[in-house]
């Protein structure tokens, strides 16, 4: 089967076009043959050996949509011929493999480009906002690259939960796109201090949650626009920048800040992102939440979808048909 392999950590330079065998699978698992991937920072990040990694060569990428073709002998839960989206080994490829209970069925209506680009972004926005962030009904948000994947997700998850949104981007296309997406502020952090801007729109209070996944001095902001009892959820650094922290600024008004990582989530809670997907999918049976597609790539162009991202350049989700 053909797949982009990532030969030397480095770059997205470092991926070539290969035949690669077909997958075996263990006793738990599914061969998923590939329709669509989704293309995420993590990915760039093991490009660059900053993301655990395999034994190189290695196929990188973990988000894929298409049908299941063959099961393990242990598999129960999911059928031969169903149509998926999954957590894989390896997406970047015509086949993948998943374990059986990172598998979700494919919500009504969806194609495969809609399916590819929803489980990563909407689980890790869900659980960012929900189970780290604790965030609640009449609270007001913050969101950090609030036109990129996760950020598209947070905005609509926010309007169907009844919370209050502000989000930051960089042009007047990405702003127009997040109050497109319901939020009450649409902050270019590239001309204006955006703890001035939340500041004034929350008449002084901050924000309670915040979303941050750049780092650096975006964080370190953060803090100053955060309210009495908020929370900061860090869940990337895309900057690469390290960041700073004082306790004790935290301790003056009761504030926090957590880490969230959907890796670390299917890895020791699948069954948690099972029960949030079933309440994401009733969200998009209602239409209150869909899919921001940016861009598609095929399959041999991963190295470009990657620097596409990278760039900052991208809207919504960027996906690879193979």
């Amino acid at each position: 089967m053909k797949a982009m392999q990532l030969t030397a950590v480095g770059g997205p330079a470092n991926l070539k076009l290969t035949e690669i065998p077909e997958p075996t699978l263990a006793e738990n698992e599914v061969l998923i043959k590939v329709e669509c991937a989704g293309v995420n920072f993590a990915d760039v990040n093991a490009c660059h050996g900053r993301y655990p990694l395999p034994p190189l060569p290695a196929v990188i990428g973990f988000e894929a949509a298409g049908t299941v073709t063959r099961l393990g002998a242990g598999v129960r839960s999911v059928r031969q011929g169903e149509r998926v989206v999954a957590f894989v080994k390896g997406a970047y490829a015509e086949q993948a493999v998943a374990s059986e209970s990172l598998v979700y069925p494919l919500p009504p209506g969806f194609s495969w480009d809609d399916a590819a680009a929803t489980l990563v972004v909407f689980q890790t926005a869900y659980h960012a906002m929900r189970t780290a962030g604790r965030l609640q009904t009449g609270e007001t948000l913050l969101v950090h690259a609030a036109a990129g994947g996760v950020g598209t997700a947070a905005l609509q998850l926010a309007k169907a939960w009844g919370v209050r949104a502000l989000g930051t981007a960089s042009s007047p296309a990405k702003l127009d796109l997040v109050r497109s997406l319901g939020a009450e502020a649409a902050i270019n952090y590239a001309t204006t201090d955006f703890v001035a801007a939340v500041r004034d729109t929350t008449k002084g209070r901050g924000a309670d949650v915040v979303l941050e996944s750049v780092g650096g001095e975006v964080f370190t902001k953060s803090l100053d626009a955060l309210a009495p009892e908020g929370r900061i959820v860090v869940y990337g650094n895309s900057s690469g920048t390290p960041t700073a922290l004082e306790p004790r600024k935290l301790q003056a008004l009761n504030q926090s800040v957590a880490g969230f990582s959907v890796a670390r989530m299917r890895a020791a809670q699948p069954e948690r992102l099972q029960a949030s997907y079933r309440e994401l999918a009733k969200l998009f049976e209602a239409k209150q939440a869909r899919p921001i597609i940016g861009r598609t790539f095929p399959l041999a162009e991963a190295g470009a979808a990657l620097n596409y991202l990278a760039s900052r350049q991208s809207t919504g989700k960027v996906l690879l048909k193979p």
